[in-house]
């Protein structure tokens, strides 16, 4: 049974003390969401330094082949969380296991992640047959292995940061983590595409690091890889069903760029992806918002209303107003990284921007159902939305990347009215306080 306990996790003096002075005085909700801000907002601007040294070093059909890569590792490093990332955000701050239920989802995360990692390797050589005469190398295969495991376990313990309500740890790893991802590129520069994707998966490595470390500080012990399912059982159906919900609304995006790889070639993939990463800007906010909603009405005696109000206020504000930023900067931003992404993508761009206040809600409303025990009806509306995005995306190829973002917008639109039915559809609501046993 999870039943509300003592933390078990130590007080810690680590930090960035001006900017929690700073933040002081806002609610918890809005801390942690603004903590996890800044973390982010570090993260995309190392990934956009990053970007830009690979578009100035490495020729676009290798870029393009990169990022293939990079989405295929984390496609499979996020079905292989199960959905256990999410749970320990969850049940982690009310477990009376809380030790024994983090080294159980962490095992179980390494052994999925390495089931996936086999498989994806085996696959590799007709990923990159298409697109390059040269094989896939045995050594790249390898890479792949370890870097989705990598991946996934990464998510575990930014998973457990927040569900302690430490998301200041995060903010410093990611600091860490992106000043020395923007070395990389020099440093592998002319090694082709495979070291583009070796950087990426170093960068991950150290985040892993330095995650370790923090949670030794935070924690006082070295998470052990311990595997006891009698400890994953209560959490796991809401953990499995996290996971198929979560799967359901990342695939388009994380099937898309090997979509566009296989249909409309190494560039547009390489357009797309750097386009789509400012969009993804616009959702920064959204994320934390619901990330910190989760965690704060995860506590025991936590009033969720109110929380999920102030969510609200929070994601129409932020998701309009980066919206226009990344219409009026996004532009240059491409033109930045080189004439041919600027060409290529700006039109997607303008389109896509447009489906940041869709996005946002519709992460609300998905919280809000996490946190009423609604999983069912999260599963249907999640089921709609991809639906709606795969038969718009059948339509929208043939018209190139402008074609393709008119289907993404779409896609959320009826993703957004899908979740508001089953927010405002009848129904009895548990309480939120009720765990399962």
């Amino acid at each position: 049974m999870i039943t509300k306990t003592k933390p078990f996790y130590r007080h810690s003096r680590l930090g960035l003390p001006g900017f929690g002075l700073a933040l002081g005085r806002l609610g918890s909700l809005e801390r942690g969401a603004a903590y996890l801000l800044a973390s982010n907002v570090v993260l995309a601007g190392a990934g956009f330094g990053f970007w830009w040294l690979v578009a100035r070093l490495f020729p676009p059909a290798e870029v393009g082949l990169a990022t293939a890569l990079i989405g295929l590792a984390g496609l499979v490093a996020s079905l292989a969380q199960g959905g256990f990332n999410v749970a320990l955000i969850r049940y982690l701050p009310r477990s009376s296991e809380p030790r024994r239920l983090l080294e159980s989802v962490l095992a179980l995360t390494a052994l999925l992640a390495l089931a996936g990692g086999v498989a994806s390797a085996a696959a590799l050589p007709l990923l990159v047959r298409p697109v390059s005469a040269a094989p896939a190398q045995p050594w790249l295969a390898a890479g792949l292995v370890v870097v989705i495991i990598l991946a996934a376990l990464n998510a575990v313990t930014d998973s457990v940061f927040i569900a302690l309500r430490l998301p200041r740890a995060i903010l410093i790893i990611n600091s860490l983590a992106g000043t020395c991802k923007l070395m990389l590129p020099v440093l592998l520069a002319g090694r082709g595409f495979g070291a583009i994707f070796a950087a990426y998966g170093l960068v991950t490595a150290l985040g892993v690091g330095l995650s370790l470390v923090g949670m030794r500080r935070f924690t006082g012990y070295w998470p052990r890889l311990r595997l006891r399912p009698a400890v994953l059982g209560p959490v796991t159906r809401f953990a499995l069903a996290s996971q198929a919900a979560s799967t359901l609304s990342q695939l388009p995006l994380l099937v898309l760029p090997l979509v566009v790889l296989a249909r409309l070639g190494a560039v547009a993939a390489a357009c797309f992806y750097l386009a789509m990463m400012i969009v993804g800007f616009t959702s920064t906010v959204t994320q934390m918002v619901v990330q910190s909603l989760l965690a704060g009405g995860s506590q025991p005696t936590a009033a969720v209303k109110p929380l999920v109000r102030r969510a609200v206020g929070l994601v129409l504000v932020a998701t309009m107003s980066l919206a226009a930023l990344a219409t009026l900067v996004g532009p240059w931003l491409l033109g930045l990284l080189g004439p041919e992404y600027a060409a290529g993508s700006e039109l997607f761009l303008r389109i896509a921007v447009l489906s940041a206040v869709p996005v946002g809600l519709s992460l609300v409303a998905n919280t809000w159902l996490r946190l009423h025990h609604g999983l069912g009806r999260l599963m249907m509306a999640e089921t709609a939305y991809v639906v709606a995005t795969a038969l718009a995306v059948g339509w929208g190829l043939p018209h190139g990347l402008a074609g393709i973002a008119w289907a993404l917008l779409c896609g959320q639109l009826a993703g957004l009215a899908a979740y508001a039915a089953a927010c405002w559809w009848p129904w009895r609501t548990a309480n939120v306080g009720t765990t399962p046993t």
